[in-house]
């Protein structure tokens, strides 16, 4: 626990640091009273009141700003080491001090509770406009894939023996589409909870990441032929120490946030390279881009555009963020000059000094 909570939740502890530092101003202007006058040792006090007044509950405040008033009084309103007080003018003085520390300390402790109680209820606020957006999101996710599954089971159940092969594997394969999606959204559910609570930690290990990169590539180029997916990696890529399943879903994300928000026929091209410290992916497209005015919240959970030619929980690109940044990483978006989005995600990395040289021909694009 910080100290400066424990402090907040102990009562005790408020009244001792409450007299102590009370204390201390008082000590420390005793020694400098000659200089600046006991009229100063009551602002350095009223100081040192509000100062409490800030960080701890109602009656510390109050037991400070009386002991202060009682103690300046004693220690250096003429007559000194007595409670009377022969001058008007010092008299008044005090009565004001008194006033002004204790309606000065109620009040900031005051405000301060108000301050919490409103930012609670703006986080409760936010927080049921996510949970309603989610359910929003969830309502529809959830139950398209779930009815074509019905709709196929219930299909292979009425013409059990009266359907052709073509038509028993174009059943199968919308169970199987139906069941991938089920589980991308269940995943980046997981995901994001996990991010949410601080248990992501990554498990580095040495990662090839061109293999890496054209796994997760070739499922999107069975899934969206009419889109060209081009890949470009560096020859002579060194082995990364990273961690391969958070790499992994960093690209799947990208790949689906590019085929979701990009018409058919479009071009994503995928780069992957060593950099200083290292290493970079790159996921552009050709589509129609993002615009300035949603640009700035893309990275925020649950949003979504109404530009998304599918459903989708709005949860593609916070997972990027969060694991990029569980790796220590970041990216970035820009918009294309030529038209089209591109996300550019930097990954620190130790690297092998032993070059891994591919398999493939000396050409940097793989069709």
């Amino acid at each position: 626990m910080r100290p400066i909570t424990f402090f907040r939740q102990s009562l005790l502890w408020q009244y001792i640091l409450s007299l102590l530092l009370v204390a201390l101003t008082m000590l420390l202007s005793y020694f400098f009273v000659a200089f600046m006058g006991y009229k100063v040792v009551a602002l350095l006090l009223l100081l040192v009141v509000s100062l409490l007044a800030m960080v701890f509950e109602l009656k510390p405040v109050l037991l400070a700003s009386g002991v202060s008033a009682l103690a300046w009084n004693f220690f250096f309103i003429p007559p000194l080491y007595k409670f009377t007080i022969d001058n008007p003018e010092d008299a008044l003085l005090f009565i004001m001090y008194f006033v002004i520390a204790t309606i000065k300390g109620v009040l900031s402790v005051k405000l301060r509770h108000a301050e919490l109680r409103a930012k609670e209820e703006e986080n409760q606020r936010k927080m049921l406009l996510l949970y309603d957006a989610l359910f929003s999101s969830l309502s529809h996710e959830l139950k398209t894939p779930i009815s074509s599954v019905v709709t196929a089971t219930d299909a292979l159940r009425d013409g059990l023996g009266q359907l052709s092969e073509a038509q028993l594997l174009t059943l199968i394969e919308e169970i199987d589409m139906a069941g991938n999606r089920l589980n991308q959204q269940v995943g980046n559910l997981l995901n994001m909870s996990r991010l949410e609570s601080g248990q992501v930690q990554p498990h580095r290990d040495w990662c090839d990441m061109e293999e890496i990169t054209r796994t997760c590539v070739q499922p999107f180029r069975h899934s969206h032929p009419t889109h060209d997916i081009q890949l470009e990696i560096s020859p002579n890529l060194p082995i990364f120490w990273a961690d391969r399943v958070f790499v992994e879903q960093i690209l799947h994300n990208l790949l689906r946030n590019a085929m979701e928000y990009t018409p058919q026929n479009s071009q994503v091209s995928i780069s992957l390279n060593a950099v200083e410290g290292g290493f970079q992916l790159v996921v552009s497209d050709d589509g129609p881009g993002i615009s300035d005015e949603i640009a700035p919240h893309i990275f925020d959970k649950f949003f979504r555009s109404t530009q998304a030619s599918s459903g989708g929980t709005g949860l593609g690109l916070a997972i990027v963020k969060g694991f990029a940044e569980a790796m220590d990483g970041s990216v970035e978006f820009s918009n294309r000059q030529g038209g089209g989005a591109c996300f550019k995600v930097y990954i620190p990395a130790m690297h092998t000094e032993i070059q891994n040289l591919t398999d493939e021909s000396d050409e940097d694009t793989d069709h």
